[in-house]
């Protein structure tokens, strides 16, 4: 009976312990019973998606009071994104062994933003009045292209929005916003994700085109087409003086290839970037000068 006991034990602290290993709730802030619910969803979760049953952690209704539900729940997501099988009928999101989705949960009073960049999501508390993030995960990175973003308030009694669209101007950020109208702090859930795109099939038509640059570089700076805009970076050295532009045409969203040749300067002049989806289609061209003090540089950049 005492081997029994024993091996009953080891089992058991195993089991905790790979509970631990893979959960996301802070005992610290939650406590034991919230995170109590979070690990059970979690295994909930990792076994539905081992048996290659749908994600619905609503068929365990019967685990968990109301109060403790978006506990569970995010649990329960987190389980079945780590042991989600990769075959039909329930394939990883938007192929290619990546996901285009974000999750978040917590406590907001007032204002709260979500920022999502990259592989990178975070809130911050945009009015003042108190946010606890409670779970926040990633499936997937945002592309560094311009993408519709879409957030889904599943808990909470305010408004969920999305305040800004990723595109090249702001570093390809989204940010999502959250608006508790009341007193006091509520719990909210929001569930977040956008369209990977597809190369092919949606292209524009190409167009040819031209742009003229004028301007005094020291050290490097950088020349970006995309569309019909054209704007200059700077990037080493004093700043860029001078500039003027002229464009005629237009660089279309597509895969293409522009060239550029140097009309005057002395250093030189490379083409940085092609347009790319990676780039939401811009071209970038560098101009490097070597010596000590600023140039008169007349770039052509043709496509």
């Amino acid at each position: 009976m005492k081997k029994i006991i024993y091996i009953i034990a080891v089992f058991s602290a195993l089991f905790i312990c790979d509970a631990a290993a893979f959960s996301q709730c802070d005992r610290n802030a939650q406590g034991p019973i919230r995170c109590g619910y979070f690990d059970e969803g979690y295994q909930d979760g990792s076994g539905d998606a081992r048996a290659n049953r749908s994600s619905d952690y609503r068929r365990y209704r019967n685990k968990f009071e109301s109060q403790y539900e978006s506990f569970y729940r995010t649990g329960y997501d987190a389980g079945y994104s780590s042991g989600k099988p990769t075959y039909p009928p329930y394939p990883s999101p938007g192929g290619g062994g990546g996901g285009n989705s974000a999750s978040w949960s917590g406590r907001v009073d007032g204002t709260a933003q979500i920022i999502i960049q990259g592989n990178n999501i975070r809130a911050q508390d945009t009015s003042g009045s108190g946010l606890q993030t409670d779970y926040q995960n990633m499936n997937g990175d945002l592309p560094r292209r311009s993408v519709l973003v879409t957030a889904n308030k599943v808990s909470g009694r305010g408004t969920v929005s999305v305040v800004q669209q990723p595109s090249r101007q702001n570093g390809y950020t989204a940010i999502i916003q959250i608006s508790d109208p009341r007193g006091g702090a509520d719990n909210y859930r929001v569930d977040i994700s956008w369209q990977r795109g597809q190369q092919g099939g949606g292209d524009e038509a190409y167009r040819s085109g031209r742009v003229l640059w004028r301007g005094r570089v020291d050290q490097t700076a950088n020349i970006v087409v995309s569309g019909n805009n054209v704007s200059t970076e700077w990037v080493a050295g004093r700043q860029i003086s001078g500039e003027t532009f002229n464009i005629t045409g237009y660089l279309a969203r597509r895969p293409g290839t522009v060239r550029v040749r140097k009309i005057d300067g002395r250093g030189s002049v490379t083409v940085l970037q092609q347009p790319s989806w990676e780039n939401d289609f811009s071209a970038v061209i560098q101009v490097s000068d070597p010596d000590g003090s600023d140039d008169n540089y007349q770039v052509e950049i043709t496509w």
